[in-house]
């Protein structure tokens, strides 16, 4: 029998979605850190390949959506799928406001500063 997604259980998805894509944002990016996470991959990653942390995440989530769907099946979880697609609009929501104007906390600023 598959369990019902609640209203209740999806605003604590958005919400909590929102407070991981700010962290990943505006503390680890800024920061540094690199957790153990698919985040934590797709920072590093960023160094290395000229996309942005949003669609790196995206193109990510998407491949390993798609392996869980292969390899555990249909009833892999739709609050896997809900978050895997959050954490990328939220982030890419974040950055928009902050690419047009150039934040002093961005990574290609605190590249530039550290090679000053």
């Amino acid at each position: 029998m598959k369990e019902k997604i609640t209203l209740k259980e999806i605003a604590a998805i958005l919400i909590g979605m929102f407070f991981v894509s700010v962290a990943v944002y505006y503390i680890m990016m800024p920061g540094g850190f690199v957790v153990g996470s698919l985040s934590g991959l797709v920072m590093v990653l960023a160094h290395f390949i000229p996309m942005s942390v949003s669609n790196l995440t995206f193109i990510l989530n998407l491949l390993l959506l798609l392996a869980g769907f292969l390899l555990i099946g249909k009833d892999f979880g739709a609050k896997t799928v809900i978050t895997s697609f959050l954490l990328p609009v939220y982030l890419w929501i974040s950055t928009a406001p902050i690419s047009a104007r150039r934040s002093p906390l961005s990574l290609s600023n605190i590249r530039r500063s550290r090679s000053l």
